[in-house]
């Protein structure tokens, strides 16, 4: 009897053992966490995700920029196209320094310093079948009736010119930079040209652009390129004929291409009307 009574008392504490045995385990699977394996791949496919999602980001941002430096370009060469237009509208423009009734109006508008041999608008630089990479012109910005703007009115309108001859501009394209002219070298240098020696020229594009064309051509009525104005008689508008007077119409046409870094290049044209017809004898 005791035996059995020990064995049962030994069979109820082995019981407890065993019930504690298996909490123990059961506890240890449910803590124990990821093994250095699992750790590693999560690592690898967290790493892959995040070099995924940067190399989006950066190549959004690659993007981004370039959008923005070719719109900059756009916006840049267009801007430099309205002021070439804008300019040009204007060849020839005078203000007589005083005149009375017709006769007077036509001896001005005839002897327009303006458009003299040396001072009228024309195409020049190097040139592409019809088309030239420079253009000079003359109006009279300050309307004193003299080519220049200082204050030297001892010219009389026939051979009017003042002494800086700043009212002579152009446009040329130049070591890849599109250049305004700004006035003489000199004060005693006369030369209106598109040579370095006729004229101060300052670049009209920023540093970073590089301008790979201009290209400018005359247009008839029709706009068809043609090699130089229309011309006609001003009393039969029939062609000019020696020793008559002949009145010329300015229509040109415009195109300009450049590029920047990290741009594609960027091509803009138009057309300008000159407001001024110029009238001149034929020679």
């Amino acid at each position: 009897m005791p035996v059995r009574k020990l064995a049962a008392g030994h069979g109820s504490d082995a019981a407890k053992l065993w019930s504690l045995s298996l909490s123990a385990e059961f506890r240890g699977k449910r803590c124990q966490g990821f093994s250095l394996l699992e750790l590693l791949m999560v690592i690898m496919i967290t790493g892959t995700i995040s070099a995924a999602m940067l190399s989006v980001y950066l190549a959004s941002g690659r993007e981004l920029l370039s959008s923005q430096r070719q719109a900059q370009l756009n916006h840049n060469i267009r801007a430099s196209l309205y002021r070439m237009t804008s300019e040009l509208k204007r060849a020839g423009g005078f203000v007589p320094a005083a005149f009375s009734g017709r006769s007077g109006f036509m001896y001005s508008y005839q002897h327009n310093p303006f458009m003299s041999d040396s001072s009228t608008l024309r195409l020049a630089g190097n040139q592409d079948g019809y088309f030239y990479d420079c253009v000079i012109f003359s109006y009279d910005s300050n309307k004193d009736g003299l080519v220049g703007i200082s204050s030297n009115h001892a010219a009389p309108v026939g051979t009017g010119e003042n002494t800086v001859n700043m009212e002579q501009s152009g446009f040329r394209l130049h070591d890849g930079a599109l250049e305004v002219r700004t006035s003489r070298n000199t004060i005693v240098n006369s030369e209106f040209s598109c040579e370095d020696s006729g004229g101060r020229w300052s670049d009209l594009t920023e540093a970073d652009i590089t301008v790979t064309r201009l290209a400018l051509a005359w247009l008839d009525d029709d706009g068809n390129i043609v090699s130089q104005p229309v011309r006609q008689d001003i009393l039969t508008g029939q062609a000019c004929q020696s020793g008559q007077w002949c009145l010329e119409t300015r229509h040109l046409s415009i195109r300009l291409s450049a590029l920047a870094p990290g741009t594609e290049v960027v091509t803009v044209s138009g057309q300008v009307r000159v407001r001024n017809d110029r009238i001149f004898m034929y020679p």
